[in-house]
Formats: C-alpha cells, sequence, structure tokens
C-alpha cells in the first residue's frame, strides 16, 4: 500500500497544476519545507503537469500556500 508520510495515499486528495517546467523543482522544494503537508509528483516535465497529494485536514493551508505562490510563479491549479 502506498502511504504519504503515515496517511495512506487513498485518503489524501490529488490536485492537478500546470506550471512552467523551469519551477518543477523550485515548487517541489518549497512544498518539502512543509513536512507532511503536501508532495508533489512530476506528471509530465515537458508540459509541466504535476500532482500534489495534500494529507487530510491540510487543503486550506495548501490551496493558501499555492494561491500565494501563485503571484510570483505561472501555475494553474486544476483541482
Amino acid at each position: 500500500m502506498l502511504q504519504f508520510g503515515m496517511v495512506p495515499a487513498e485518503r489524501c486528495d490529488i490536485w492537478r497544476l500546470r506550471v512552467n517546467r523551469r519551477d518543477i523543482a523550485f515548487l517541489k522544494f518549497i512544498l518539502e519545507g512543509y513536512d507532511g503537508l503536501a508532495q508533489l509528483t512530476t506528471v509530465n516535465a515537458a508540459k509541466g503537469q504535476v500532482a500534489v497529494m495534500v494529507a487530510p485536514g491540510c487543503e486550506k493551508t495548501v490551496r493558501a500556500l499555492l494561491d500565494d505562490l501563485q503571484k510570483e510563479l505561472m501555475m494553474t491549479i486544476d483541482g
């Protein structure tokens, strides 16, 4: 069974994002700085498609963080 930290992956929300491919590593680094909040996986690096696995109960915090990062990065949150 795939787990994210101590939470089974099937309990996490998965949000799809599109970012400039040059910003994928930066975004991953930022999310990793918030231990256990969210985890980023690259879906298609060439197209800048990533998936963010959000821990249960952290949705509002992650959304606020991504909204703030949108001021600096070209990013589209698909859900």
